[in-house]
């Protein structure tokens, strides 16, 4: 048996499937092609086959337990298009039930799952991502220029992006969303990532509004909190971190408010509070970061942060004068 981490390519047998297993070899990775071959061929297959169906939940289990999966590719779906029409009963059991049945072995299996809602949402509001209160004083200008469209950016796709099209997207969230807190609502894991760097989402604010997004999706603040901690540790798999308790790794942040009241209060820049008078503050809320045992003063590596960016957009107002 391979050494290397098993990935699940459901589908495998197929012309998408068999090119990601060959892809998935070549980078390294053991695909196991799981495959009922009704559509699929033999001869496309790399590494392992099971023959099964992703109806049979118990040969889904076992291939898990006995080829250890550590991921899932999911390519097993009818595609046709015509035949979707004249046989939509076929379609709604192979690719919704089919997936169903291929969630519920993943969630016993122990599979976690990170959403990334954050890193997407510019699709939905592209103005809004654009505009973010922070980018002024957070996003390196160099940062900010790879985000606008640009064929040499990656996602930097926003060439002519219309209403329809946020629209579209913004439905697509409201199935997106649904969908996990289902998987959480049935005892699946669920994690926080947020995939910053790219569309908008700069490093230490797209988690905190990845947390925001998760509370949209119908998780409740302390299952927010829960997603970000214990189960982001279950992800890494790395059991010493995500709980204070003696002898794990001392990683944390010290506020001055409750995030279960409140998860913007998380973010650095602070949040905005407003009194019945009409007046508006601006409230920092995260005090310390404390990293490996290490205390440091949030405020202050935001202020040096701030200081960088400000470096920078002078150097480059400098250079066009």
């Amino acid at each position: 048996m391979s050494n290397s981490p098993a990935i699940l390519v459901t589908g495998g047998a197929g012309y998408i499937g068999s090119h990601a297993c060959r892809a998935l070899q070549a980078a390294g990775y053991q695909p196991v092609v799981y495959d009922n071959l009704s559509t699929g061929h033999k001869g496309f297959v790399t590494g392992p086959l099971v023959v099964g169906d992703l109806l049979n939940k118990a040969v889904l289990v076992r291939t898990f337990a006995q080829h250890n999966i550590q991921a899932v590719m999911h390519f097993a779906a009818a595609s046709l298009v015509g035949e979707s029409m004249t046989d939509p009963q076929k379609y709604y059991i192979n690719n919704v039930s089919g997936t169903l049945s291929l969630l519920d072995a993943m969630r016993d299996h122990g599979f976690v799952m990170d959403p990334t809602f954050s890193i997407y949402e510019a699709n939905r509001d592209v103005a809004r991502a654009q505009n973010l209160p922070w980018h002024g004083e957070y996003t390196l200008p160099a940062v900010m220029n790879s985000f606008l469209p640009s064929p040499s950016h990656h996602a930097s796709y926003f060439f002519e992006w219309t209403s329809n099209k946020e629209a579209d997207w913004a439905r697509a969230y409201r199935l997106w969303m649904d969908f996990v807190n289902d998987y959480k609502n049935q005892g699946g894991i669920v994690a926080v990532g947020s995939d910053s760097g790219f569309l908008f989402s700069v490093w230490g604010f797209g988690t905190i509004r990845e947390l925001e997004l998760l509370e949209e999706a119908g998780f409740s603040p302390l299952e927010t909190i829960h997603a970000a901690t214990e189960n982001g540790a279950k992800a890494l798999r790395n059991p010493q971190l995500g709980l204070i308790r003696p002898g794990y790794l001392a990683d944390m942040v010290v506020l001055t408010e409750n995030p279960l009241v409140d998860v913007k209060i998380l973010y650095g820049s602070g949040v905005t509070r407003a009194t019945k008078d009409g007046k508006q503050s601006q409230e920092h809320c995260v005090k310390y970061t404390i990293r490996d045992g290490v205390v440091f003063d949030s405020q202050a590596l935001l202020a040096e942060v701030r200081e960088m960016v400000a470096k920078a957009k002078q150097a480059k107002a400098a250079g066009k004068n």
